[in-house]
């Protein structure tokens, strides 16, 4: 391959923590296996063999069991006839499901925060939320923690017991774990060269993958449909590089794709449409926003299906009649007045 900025995803094995003398407690073994599981050393389907981790935390059958049962009841784990407890995998209509009812959980919870005027509770809150305030440079795992803790704080100020009970459950931390890591390849933009082929895929996806995005183009296109894996591309060229440049020294790190540089900080959402790169601590607004333009776009669509005509609905005669008493006025301005800017 060429210089292509890769930059990968660690695959590690699930950390062998030093258990507490005398053996690991029940509450140990759950946070150990929490972790892992958000942090994506235990991939969605894998088995949790009681003997593996018997030995792991040097215990007995009884404190593994009952862990096993409290990741059950987070919805962590779930158990599979002829299998047993696996982690939990996510179908992406779950997934996409889940998000939209959270979405509207939390702007109650907001709404309800915002209306608190307990003194304690606010000061609670505010306290609450001082991290996410510093600087210093967070890992996938640190900022599951920070954003759970972020959204408690929410819920802990609105003070509905049961809107809080209901949002828990539906663990946003493992939503966001499943969504998975994607590869970021930075070829330059060439259109000369592939920079990818189905060996590459093939690769991303035993490590456990969500989808590739490459900055260039791709080649085995039969091969890489018959894969499956998602791959994002400016299109496919049959040849390969001719060349062999040196390694960016941020090759690793960070990814050019275009003007933008991406890193681990980064969500990347992609469709049929193309790939958007948010960073990670804006990403929920940024799909609360996009949830509201959704609904906007099919409520139109539901209304000119109706016989209602997009001219009808923006009042378009309207508009050109004032364009043309003051040539400064522009549709976009005439949406706002009139409530149909759906962007904004």
């Amino acid at each position: 391959m060429s210089n292509a900025a890769i930059r990968q995803r660690a695959i590690t094995g699930p950390r062998a923590p030093v258990p507490p003398a005398h053996g690991a407690t029940v509450a140990f073994i759950v946070e150990r296996l929490r972790d892992d599981i958000l942090a994506g050393r235990l991939q969605p389907g894998s088995r949790l063999v009681e003997s593996d981790l018997t030995s792991r935390f040097a215990v007995s059958r009884g404190p593994v069991r009952e862990a096993l049962r409290r990741l059950t009841a987070d919805g962590l784990i779930e158990h599979w006839p002829h299998r047993g407890a696996v982690v939990r995998r996510l179908t992406e209509r779950e997934i996409r499901e889940l998000f939209l009812i959270r979405i509207e959980m939390e702007a109650l919870a907001a709404r309800l925060a915002a209306a608190a005027d307990a003194f304690e509770r606010r000061a609670g809150f505010v306290a609450a939320i001082q991290p996410i305030y510093a600087d210093a440079p967070r890992n996938p795992c640190e900022y599951l923690k920070e954003n759970a803790a972020f959204h408690d704080a929410v819920m802990a100020l609105a003070d509905n017991l049961q809107l809080r009970d209901l949002a828990a459950r539906l663990q946003l931390p493992l939503i966001m774990a499943q969504v998975g890591d994607v590869l970021v390849i930075d070829n330059g933009g060439r259109l000369d060269e592939s920079c990818v082929g189905d060996l590459a895929v093939l690769e991303a996806e035993a490590s456990g993958v969500a989808g590739l995005v490459v900055w260039g183009l791709h080649r085995d296109t039969p091969e890489l449909a018959a894969i499956g894996l998602p791959v994002f591309s400016y299109g496919s060229y049959p040849a390969g590089p001719v060349r062999l440049d040196e390694r960016e020294p941020e090759a690793l790190v960070t990814a050019q794709f275009g003007p933008h540089l991406g890193s681990a900080r980064d969500i990347a959402f992609a469709d049929d449409d193309g790939v958007l790169f948010v960073v990670a601590e804006h990403a929920e607004q940024v799909l609360v926003t996009a949830h509201q333009i959704r609904q906007a776009e099919r409520d139109q669509a539901r209304r000119i299906r109706a016989g209602q005509t997009l001219r009808q609905q923006t009042a378009f005669d309207d508009y050109l009649a004032r364009r043309a008493a003051d040539p400064s006025y522009t549709f976009r301005r005439h949406l706002r007045r009139t409530g149909g800017a759906i962007e904004e």
